[in-house]
């Protein structure tokens, strides 16, 4: 089980795997529990290339994509991504004590 967080400008996309299981507001640092990426896969990234987009796998070019959650019932996509990074011990104990 792999946990990173991709943050965007303005938001934090808090990751196990590719399944989005919280999303924190970067300059309050308030948690959206109602934010419909939750519970959702990334299931593709989009890349800007030559003025269209490129999709691509998550694993790959992730700095300046955005990412697609495209399963949800609304279908999410994000700003680009700016950072991607490994969550601290205490966001991690944070993740298994709120799971739902």
């Amino acid at each position: 089980m792999k946990f990173q967080i991709a943050a965007t400008r303005n938001t934090e996309y808090h990751l196990r795997d590719r399944v989005c299981i919280a999303v924190r507001d970067r300059r309050t640092g308030r948690w959206d529990i109602e934010h419909p990426a939750i519970g959702n896969v990334v299931t593709c990234m989009f890349a800007s290339v030559r003025g269209g987009w490129r999709a691509h796998a998550f694993s790959t070019r992730r700095i300046g994509s955005v990412m697609h959650f495209g399963e949800a019932p609304e279908p999410v996509t994000t700003g680009a991504v700016r950072v991607v990074f490994e969550p601290d011990a205490n966001l991690v104990a944070f993740y298994q004590e709120h799971a739902a």
